[in-house]
């Protein structure tokens, strides 16, 4: 885990403080002012805080109000929108002295991630944008693809690996087998690992995240090859998405996408989905 430093500094409203939360009940609770005011675009952070998570979690805030939060977990850093005196904040805490994933809304990663590089006289490369979508109701698919969701049970998770690591090959978003193991054993034990059967047959996978402040976001949707274009994409995420929608805690579904992917932008439009925002996804290098 990265080593972080307290900071503070003057912002244009008064004077701002950082701290550093390891505690995920703690942490939830300092910065629920900023979950409750912006769920879908914290999502990606809020549901990072789990105590079954090794996070640390940066926060700016003055007085009571959380003006931005960072979730460092090992090589990665997920950020809320903020503002660039809180990104500045956030860049004398977050050590660089490997290479770091940074990820969030478009703006704040080029901004951290651009001072992150300074700092260590390195750079950012491989960009990536992806477009975050959400949807407080859902199409029907045109096409409607007979079949039915089912929770993943453990027997399935060498096969879930193998789909998993398909999933990040495709994304270019690639992570050793190992890793990608461990995420699936985790959904499996948390019943967040969903299937799509098609006589009988799973033919698609895809993780939910636990529920944040009325959000649930749909993850790692992926059809192996032998079954795509058939319809089975569309109407698992459909299902899922109304599943989650009919639960008394949820009001929003999210998911996101790679920007230049076409048909996964047209699919989730026409299932209902409106783009809420641009995300990014950098490395910070050292020199």
């Amino acid at each position: 885990m990265a080593a972080l430093r307290a900071a503070a500094m003057c912002d244009a409203s008064g004077m701002a403080d950082v701290e550093t939360i390891t505690d995920a009940g703690a942490a939830l609770d300092r910065c629920g002012d900023l979950f409750r005011a912006d769920p879908v675009g914290c999502n990606m952070v809020s549901t990072a805080v789990s105590p079954t998570a090794d996070v640390e979690i940066v926060r700016v805030y003055e007085g009571a109000d959380t003006l931005g939060v960072a979730v460092v977990a090992g090589g990665s850093c997920t950020l809320t929108t903020c503002s660039p005196e809180s990104v500045a904040m956030m860049a004398d805490v977050v050590s660089i002295e490997e290479p770091r994933g940074v990820t969030g809304p478009a703006g704040a990663v080029a901004d951290l991630a651009g001072r992150l590089a300074e700092q260590a006289d390195g750079a950012v490369v491989d960009p990536r944008l992806f477009r975050m979508y959400r949807a407080e109701h859902v199409v029907e698919p045109s096409k409607r693809r007979r079949g039915k969701v089912f929770v993943t049970e453990s027997g399935r998770i060498d096969q879930a690996t193998e789909w998993g690591v398909g999933f990040r090959r495709d994304t270019g978003l690639e992570r050793s087998a190992d890793d990608v193991m461990a995420q699936a054993a985790q959904a499996v034990n948390e019943h967040r690992l969903l299937e799509w059967r098609s006589k009988g047959e799973v033919v698609s996978q895809l993780f939910i995240s636990a529920v944040r402040f009325g959000v649930v976001r749909i993850g790692l949707v992926y059809t192996p090859p032998e079954h795509r274009k058939k319809g089975h994409g569309a109407a698992f995420v459909a299902a899922v998405a109304q599943q989650q929608l009919d639960r008394q805690k949820v009001d929003t579904v999210v998911l996101n996408t790679r920007s230049e992917n076409a048909a996964t932008n047209r699919m989730y439009r026409a299932l209902g989905f409106a783009a809420a925002f641009e995300m990014l996804s950098v490395q910070v290098v050292t020199a």
